[in-house]
Protein backbone atom coordinates (compact mmCIF):
# COMPACT_ATOMS: atom_id res chain seq x y z
CA UNK A 1 0.00 0.00 0.00
CA UNK A 2 1.47 3.31 -1.10
CA UNK A 3 1.85 6.31 1.16
CA UNK A 4 -1.00 8.77 1.35
CA UNK A 5 -0.08 12.37 0.41
CA UNK A 6 -0.06 13.53 4.04
CA UNK A 7 2.07 10.52 5.04
CA UNK A 8 4.52 11.26 2.25
CA UNK A 9 5.01 14.86 3.41
CA UNK A 10 5.44 13.78 7.03
CA UNK A 11 7.87 11.07 5.97
CA UNK A 12 9.98 13.55 3.99
CA UNK A 13 9.91 16.21 6.69
CA UNK A 14 11.31 13.76 9.22
CA UNK A 15 14.14 12.73 6.88
CA UNK A 16 15.03 16.25 5.81
CA UNK A 17 15.04 17.47 9.41
CA UNK A 18 17.24 14.66 10.73
CA UNK A 19 20.65 15.86 11.92
CA UNK A 20 22.21 12.50 11.12
CA UNK A 21 21.97 13.16 7.38
CA UNK A 22 24.02 16.37 7.58
CA UNK A 23 26.87 16.19 5.03
CA UNK A 24 26.05 12.52 4.48
CA UNK A 25 25.03 10.49 1.44
CA UNK A 26 21.33 9.65 1.76
CA UNK A 27 20.04 6.50 0.06
CA UNK A 28 16.31 5.84 -0.22
CA UNK A 29 15.30 2.22 -0.68
CA UNK A 30 12.33 -0.11 -0.62
CA UNK A 31 11.06 -1.67 2.59
CA UNK A 32 8.71 -0.98 5.47
CA UNK A 33 9.68 1.05 8.50
CA UNK A 34 9.50 4.57 9.85
CA UNK A 35 5.96 5.89 9.91
CA UNK A 36 4.55 2.40 9.30
CA UNK A 37 5.98 0.70 12.37
CA UNK A 38 6.37 3.38 15.00
CA UNK A 39 4.19 3.70 18.07
CA UNK A 40 2.89 7.21 18.54
CA UNK A 41 4.34 10.13 16.60
CA UNK A 42 7.26 9.21 14.30
CA UNK A 43 10.58 10.90 15.07
CA UNK A 44 14.16 10.97 13.73
CA UNK A 45 15.02 8.60 16.60
CA UNK A 46 12.41 6.08 15.54
CA UNK A 47 13.58 6.38 11.94
CA UNK A 48 17.10 5.28 12.92
CA UNK A 49 15.63 1.83 13.57
CA UNK A 50 14.86 1.47 9.89
CA UNK A 51 18.47 0.56 9.17
CA UNK A 52 17.83 -2.69 11.01
CA UNK A 53 15.05 -3.67 8.59
CA UNK A 54 15.01 -4.86 4.95
CA UNK A 55 15.97 -3.34 2.53
CA UNK A 56 18.05 -0.78 4.44
CA UNK A 57 19.90 -3.40 6.49
CA UNK A 58 20.85 -5.30 3.32
CA UNK A 59 22.41 -2.26 1.65
CA UNK A 60 24.06 -1.12 4.88
CA UNK A 61 25.72 -4.52 5.22
CA UNK A 62 27.12 -4.17 1.69
CA UNK A 63 29.09 -1.03 2.59
CA UNK A 64 32.77 -1.92 3.21
CA UNK A 65 33.88 -1.41 6.82
CA UNK A 66 36.74 0.77 5.62
CA UNK A 67 34.14 3.29 4.45
CA UNK A 68 32.91 3.89 8.01
CA UNK A 69 33.43 7.67 7.76
CA UNK A 70 31.53 7.81 4.48
CA UNK A 71 28.74 5.36 5.31
CA UNK A 72 25.44 6.53 3.77
CA UNK A 73 22.26 6.94 5.75
CA UNK A 74 19.62 4.50 4.47
CA UNK A 75 15.88 5.09 4.69
CA UNK A 76 13.13 2.60 3.90
CA UNK A 77 10.37 4.33 1.97
CA UNK A 78 7.79 1.65 1.18
CA UNK A 79 7.30 0.30 -2.35
CA UNK A 80 8.98 1.47 -5.56
CA UNK A 81 6.46 4.25 -6.13
CA UNK A 82 6.94 5.48 -2.56
CA UNK A 83 10.72 5.54 -3.02
CA UNK A 84 10.44 7.62 -6.19
CA UNK A 85 7.84 9.94 -4.66
CA UNK A 86 10.05 10.38 -1.58
CA UNK A 87 13.07 11.23 -3.74
CA UNK A 88 11.29 13.99 -5.64
CA UNK A 89 9.36 15.30 -2.65
CA UNK A 90 12.59 15.61 -0.65
CA UNK A 91 14.12 17.58 -3.50
CA UNK A 92 11.10 19.88 -3.63
CA UNK A 93 10.97 20.47 0.14
CA UNK A 94 14.70 21.17 0.26
CA UNK A 95 14.45 23.79 -2.49
CA UNK A 96 11.51 25.44 -0.75
CA UNK A 97 13.17 25.70 2.67
CA UNK A 98 16.92 25.18 2.56
CA UNK A 99 17.43 26.82 5.95
CA UNK A 100 15.58 23.99 7.70
CA UNK A 101 17.07 21.17 5.67
CA UNK A 102 20.04 18.98 6.58
CA UNK A 103 19.93 17.38 3.14
CA UNK A 104 22.62 17.78 0.50
CA UNK A 105 20.80 17.29 -2.80
CA UNK A 106 23.97 16.26 -4.62
CA UNK A 107 24.27 13.38 -2.13
CA UNK A 108 20.68 12.13 -2.46
CA UNK A 109 20.14 8.79 -4.21
CA UNK A 110 17.42 6.17 -4.54
CA UNK A 111 17.63 2.43 -5.21
CA UNK A 112 14.66 0.41 -6.46
CA UNK A 113 14.24 -3.10 -7.82
CA UNK A 114 13.67 -3.65 -11.53
CA UNK A 115 10.87 -6.15 -10.76
CA UNK A 116 8.58 -7.53 -13.45
CA UNK A 117 6.37 -4.48 -13.87
CA UNK A 118 7.56 -1.09 -15.09
CA UNK A 119 7.16 1.83 -12.67
CA UNK A 120 6.53 5.11 -14.47
CA UNK A 121 8.05 8.37 -13.26
CA UNK A 122 5.46 11.14 -13.17
CA UNK A 123 6.11 13.77 -15.83
CA UNK A 124 5.76 16.58 -13.31
CA UNK A 125 9.04 15.46 -11.73
CA UNK A 126 11.02 16.37 -14.90
CA UNK A 127 13.48 13.49 -14.50
CA UNK A 128 15.71 12.44 -17.40
CA UNK A 129 14.09 9.01 -17.65
CA UNK A 130 10.42 8.17 -17.97
CA UNK A 131 10.35 4.88 -16.05
CA UNK A 132 12.41 2.24 -14.24
CA UNK A 133 12.87 0.21 -17.43
CA UNK A 134 14.53 3.16 -19.17
CA UNK A 135 16.87 3.62 -16.19
CA UNK A 136 17.67 -0.11 -16.11
CA UNK A 137 18.65 -0.29 -19.78
CA UNK A 138 20.73 2.89 -19.56
CA UNK A 139 22.61 1.68 -16.48
CA UNK A 140 23.64 -1.72 -17.80
CA UNK A 141 25.41 -2.94 -20.91
CA UNK A 142 25.52 -6.73 -21.28
CA UNK A 143 24.81 -7.12 -17.54
CA UNK A 144 27.70 -4.83 -16.60
CA UNK A 145 27.27 -1.32 -15.23
CA UNK A 146 27.87 1.30 -17.90
CA UNK A 147 30.23 3.50 -15.89
CA UNK A 148 29.96 6.45 -18.24
CA UNK A 149 26.15 6.48 -18.15
CA UNK A 150 26.06 5.80 -14.40
CA UNK A 151 27.48 9.25 -13.64
CA UNK A 152 24.17 10.93 -14.49
CA UNK A 153 21.94 8.64 -12.42
CA UNK A 154 20.49 9.61 -9.06
CA UNK A 155 17.92 6.82 -9.15
CA UNK A 156 19.42 3.36 -9.47
CA UNK A 157 17.59 0.21 -10.53
CA UNK A 158 19.04 -3.08 -9.32
CA UNK A 159 20.33 -5.39 -12.04
CA UNK A 160 18.45 -8.47 -10.85
CA UNK A 161 14.81 -8.96 -10.01
CA UNK A 162 15.52 -9.84 -6.39
CA UNK A 163 18.49 -8.52 -4.39
CA UNK A 164 18.98 -11.96 -2.87
CA UNK A 165 19.98 -13.20 -6.32
CA UNK A 166 23.31 -11.39 -5.92
CA UNK A 167 24.30 -14.15 -3.51
CA UNK A 168 24.00 -16.85 -6.17
CA UNK A 169 25.98 -15.48 -9.09
CA UNK A 170 28.25 -18.26 -10.49
CA UNK A 171 31.49 -16.57 -9.42
CA UNK A 172 30.59 -17.18 -5.76
CA UNK A 173 30.70 -20.98 -5.98
CA UNK A 174 34.33 -21.16 -4.63
CA UNK A 175 33.24 -19.25 -1.53
CA UNK A 176 30.48 -21.74 -0.80
CA UNK A 177 32.97 -24.58 -1.38
CA UNK A 178 35.43 -23.08 1.10
CA UNK A 179 32.90 -22.81 3.93
CA UNK A 180 31.15 -26.16 3.32
CA UNK A 181 27.79 -24.49 2.87
CA UNK A 182 24.77 -26.81 2.76
CA UNK A 183 21.64 -26.71 0.62
CA UNK A 184 18.90 -29.25 1.32
CA UNK A 185 21.35 -31.12 3.57
CA UNK A 186 23.90 -31.45 0.75
CA UNK A 187 26.89 -29.38 -0.30
CA UNK A 188 25.65 -26.21 -1.94
CA UNK A 189 26.04 -26.33 -5.71
CA UNK A 190 24.76 -23.23 -7.44
CA UNK A 191 23.78 -25.15 -10.57
CA UNK A 192 21.35 -27.22 -8.47
CA UNK A 193 19.76 -24.01 -7.20
CA UNK A 194 19.50 -22.68 -10.76
CA UNK A 195 17.66 -25.84 -11.81
CA UNK A 196 15.29 -25.53 -8.85
CA UNK A 197 14.62 -21.90 -9.80
CA UNK A 198 14.03 -22.85 -13.44
CA UNK A 199 11.48 -25.47 -12.42
CA UNK A 200 9.73 -22.98 -10.13
CA UNK A 201 9.47 -20.36 -12.89
CA UNK A 202 7.07 -22.60 -14.78
CA UNK A 203 4.34 -21.98 -12.22
CA UNK A 204 5.28 -18.41 -11.19
CA UNK A 205 2.11 -16.29 -11.34
CA UNK A 206 3.97 -12.99 -11.82
CA UNK A 207 5.79 -14.31 -14.87
CA UNK A 208 2.55 -15.60 -16.38
CA UNK A 209 0.97 -12.17 -15.95
CA UNK A 210 3.91 -9.98 -16.91
CA UNK A 211 6.06 -11.82 -19.41
CA UNK A 212 9.38 -13.65 -19.34
CA UNK A 213 12.15 -13.06 -16.72
CA UNK A 214 15.35 -11.15 -17.46
CA UNK A 215 17.49 -13.64 -15.54
CA UNK A 216 18.55 -16.37 -17.99
CA UNK A 217 19.72 -19.66 -16.52
CA UNK A 218 22.24 -21.39 -18.77
CA UNK A 219 23.46 -24.98 -18.62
Amino acid sequence: MSLKPEQLIQHCEIIIGSRRIKNKIVVLCEGEGGIWDTEGRPSPQSYSKMEQMPDANFYKACVPKLWSQYRPEFFNCGDRKDVLDTYFTLSKLHDENKDNSYLSLEKLFAIVDVDLQTQNITKEYSYSFSDTEAIFYDLYTKLNINEENAKQHRIWVTGLIHKEAYFIIPELQPIFDTFSTLYNSNSLVLRDIYLTMADALITDSDLKSNGSPRLVIEN
